[in-house]
């Protein structure tokens, strides 16, 4: 494959992680076959993290606070690496043109949310009643998690505003240069 793995000690683990000096990826049928299945498999990923995760807190409760966090983290994790890999080559996933337009998908989306944080509103307010401490510390947790996600898709978002801005003073300035 034409990746190139030794740029980084990010991309060299990557290449490991993948193999993707194995001799299957040098068919492109099968290497576009296998992008589909990836693909197909990081959605599971993502939307199974999400729903698993409303499902044990609604079921579990406070209880299930501690795994369903964790589930969250590993979704995340997972994903931040797959946008943090297209990037390094030069796809920037996050960018409008790659975002679903599906109207249905971001409603999906949208109660799915609404049901995992549901969950969690339940669980900190069963946790609340059983012990104040652990409400305090359950709420704390969520409130640094949030922070800790936010901070990156902001700062995301910051230098996305940034290179369009740059792109369009080039554009403009190669017009004035032309005129």
């Amino acid at each position: 494959m034409s990746t190139p793995t030794k740029s980084s000690p990010y991309m060299r683990f990557a290449s490991a992680v993948a193999d993707f000096g194995d001799p299957f990826y040098s068919e492109e049928r099968q290497r576009d076959v296998w992008n589909e299945a990836s693909a197909f498999g990081f959605q599971l990923l993502l939307w199974g993290g999400l729903v698993l995760s409303a499902g044990m807190l609604w079921l579990g409760g406070p209880e299930a606070l501690p795994y369903a966090a964790a589930l969250l983290i590993v979704t995340g994790f997972a994903s931040a690496l797959t946008l943090g890999y297209a990037r390094r080559l030069g796809v920037d996933a996050a960018a409008r043109k790659f975002r679903s337009r599906s109207p249905s998908r971001l409603i999906v989306l949208a109660l799915v949310l609404a049901v995992l944080l549901g969950g969690l509103a339940r669980s900190v307010a069963l946790s609340n009643s059983l012990a104040n401490g652990a409400a305090t510390s359950a709420l704390g947790g969520f409130a640094i998690g949030v922070v800790v996600a936010l901070v990156p898709l902001l700062l995301m978002r910051r230098a996305q505003k940034r290179a369009s801005r740059a792109t369009v003073h080039t554009a403009h300035d190669d017009d004035r240069d032309g005129a």
